[in-house]
């Protein structure tokens, strides 16, 4: 995979909302590459390595909750806890809450839950 290089959306994509992520949404998208963005420009990017979710709703009729586990390209390469600009060329943009949670043997975890 290689990073993308992006400045703004492309032409003609509209962000999804958050409320519309769900584990069915990203499950297929593992193994994909989001750019982080800051005023307009990549600072980063994180590969998405795993969708995970308890399979049950946390209210009747609500969402499944889901977490994301997210990897930055090496060991001293990570996003502080906080919000953080993300853009994936199918999802648009999207302004997500990142926990850093550990190295693996190729870099940091960061981890984002959806309820």
């Amino acid at each position: 995979m290689t990073s993308p290089t992006i400045t703004d959306p492309p032409a003609g994509l509209s962000d999804r909302p958050l409320e519309d992520w769900t584990f069915e949404l990203l499950e297929p998208l593992k193994g994909d590459r989001f750019a982080v963005m800051a005023d307009g420009h990549e600072t980063g990017y994180l590969d998405l390595l795993s969708v995970s979710s308890s399979r049950e709703p946390a209210i009747p009729g609500g969402r499944i909750p889901f977490s994301l586990i997210f990897r930055s390209a090496g060991k001293d390469t990570y996003f502080p806890q906080g919000c953080h600009s993300l853009h994936h060329p199918a999802l648009g943009h999207a302004v997500l809450f990142l926990v850093p949670i550990g190295l693996d043997d190729a870099g940091m975890l960061h981890e984002t839950v959806f309820s």
